[in-house]
């Protein structure tokens, strides 16, 4: 009984210590707080499709740097000629932009301090 009580101990434990990271985030669009979802589309939208964060008008690839560290490489993605994300590496006006993502729930996080919530699919 006390084997099983010390178990359950160290369960509780581990889940309350269980920091969320970018895996935990649920993908679609998300705006920049304080503004609400009605302004979405604009220049503090940000969609996240389970993997990369990419900006208004932009497809990115996020690439993992340890920690909460993230670098953002993108290019402009508007118009009717979307981009194939292969071309990321070739575009020669791609951007390139290291930032710090907090996941604080599965439906909102910060990058380089701003804070986003999730808007829908």
């Amino acid at each position: 009984m006390t084997t099983s009580i010390a178990f359950a101990l160290s369960i509780g434990l581990g889940a309350a210590s269980y920091a969320l990271d970018i895996r935990d985030l649920r993908p679609g669009s998300y705006v920049q707080r304080p503004a609400a979802c009605s302004a979405l589309g604009g220049a503090g939208t940000m969609t996240f499709d389970g993997r990369n964060f990419s900006g208004h008008y932009q497809m990115c690839r996020t690439d993992p740097l340890g920690g909460s560290r993230v670098r953002n490489t993108c290019i402009e993605a508007q118009g009717p000629n979307r981009p194939d994300p292969k071309e990321i590496d070739t575009d020669p006006d791609r951007t390139v932009v290291e930032a710090m993502v907090t996941v604080q729930s599965q439906t909102s996080f910060t990058m380089s301090g701003k804070q986003f919530q999730f808007c829908g699919e």
